[in-house]
């Protein structure tokens, strides 16, 4: 037994089959020219690795795994063609342990399982993949089942896709003149539409033109009820003065007639002289004559005003 060689899944320690061991380089030629198209290798970390494995397996991997954390990493050497490797075959015949290992290797790069595995574990896998199989057989039975049956449908369906197609056909005529139809309703349509657009920047014009016209004529109603308050104010004013000056008699206050003591001592004489605008009209020889004079000149003067105003003429 190898103790290098271990299960790549359940990482037991394995021996090799004799026949696998004993590989000459003609069947190793052999065996990699019908293997399929190199695969993409599984990256698979070793926790991944572990969860995969069966339950029965788990506590003997993960022992395995960590006395061994080696066996988790190794490098995928470049693959040899089959007809370099039966060349070299003719000039130098590798051991069958070499060929084995290379085998294993070159099974890992064209399949997605890792070799070597023990006989456990390949059963595994062969009932997985026979489950697999099982089922694209079953896929295989459907569609070859359906294909049947839609080739024995296949003239009806044909027939009714024929008058389907005609009513499809008929439809999309109808529809295509409607359409038609619809398209010059919105010729029509955007035609009113760009009318009304002139219409309505008639209009907007115009509103501008009246808001202005508006605009001025209330600044000139505001002046003319400026205007019209200053006059009634005026009037009002006017209005109090004539009332004042109607009130007021100019005569009363031009010549104010009336009589004052002759003398100043009141108590001495009790003689009175009659007086406009305080000046006295007699009283010789207590009042001067100027005083007298001018008394009499006013006389005269109220007495003229008097007779203008009444429409007298004296004669002289």
């Amino acid at each position: 037994m190898d103790d290098a060689l271990v299960c790549q899944r359940c990482h037991q320690p394995l021996l090799r089959d004799p026949t696998v061991a004993n590989l000459t380089s003609s069947q190793y030629a052999l065996i990699a020219g019908t293997l399929p198209a190199p695969a993409r290798p599984a990256q698979l970390s070793p926790a991944a690795k572990l969860a995969a494995q069966p339950p029965g397996a788990h506590d003997a991997a993960a022992a395995w795994a960590g006395a061994n954390p080696i066996a988790e990493s190794y490098v995928l050497l470049p693959e040899a063609s089959p007809t370099a490797a039966g060349a070299g075959a003719g000039a130098s015949a590798p051991g069958g342990t070499a060929l084995a290992a290379k085998l294993d290797t070159l099974l890992s790069r064209r399949t997605d399982i890792d070799h070597p595995l023990c006989t456990e574990c390949t059963g595994l896998f062969q009932a997985q993949l026979q489950r697999e199989l099982e089922e694209l057989t079953r896929e295989r039975d459907a569609y070859i089942a359906f294909e049947r049956n839609l080739r024995l449908r296949a003239g009806d369906e044909w027939d009714a896709l024929v008058a389907h197609r005609a009513e499809l056909e008929a439809e999309e005529a109808r529809l295509a003149a409607t359409l038609r139809e619809r398209e010059a309703e919105l010729a029509g349509v955007q035609a009113d539409e760009a009318a009304v657009k002139v219409a309505e920047a008639d209009v907007e014009r115009d509103e501008a033109e009246f808001l202005k016209a508006h605009a001025e004529q209330a600044t000139h109603i505001t002046q003319l009820g400026h205007a019209l308050a200053s006059a009634k104010t005026q009037l009002l004013l006017s209005s109090s003065l004539l009332q004042h000056l109607e009130s007021t008699n100019v005569w009363n206050d031009a010549f104010q007639i009336g009589h004052a003591p002759l003398l100043a001592d009141v108590g001495r004489s009790a003689v009175t002289v009659g007086t406009i605008n305080g000046l006295r009209l007699g009283g010789r020889p207590t009042v001067e004559w100027d005083e007298i004079n001018a008394a009499w000149g006013l006389v005269a003067l109220c007495i003229d005003r008097l007779a203008f105003k009444v429409g007298c003429t004296f004669e002289t």
